[in-house]
């Protein structure tokens, strides 16, 4: 893992630590956006929603 993470350090020009940080940021971003979907989910569901492909067809 040091590895990659230093090859990026090089091909960004950038400090290991911001692409640390960055990938932190990333990580809690989509954990939060899993935790929402989870939430709403049971609501989509009784209204009938179970993939992206029902959103679509009932909402021109």
């Amino acid at each position: 893992m040091g590895q990659k993470l230093d090859h990026l350090v090089k091909i960004k020009n950038s400090r290991r630590s911001d692409l640390v940080l960055e990938a932190i940021k990333k990580y809690i971003f989509i954990e939060e956006m899993k935790n929402t979907r989870n939430q709403f989910l049971p609501y989509a569901e009784k209204a009938g929603f179970f993939s992206e492909d029902d959103i679509f067809e009932n909402n021109p």
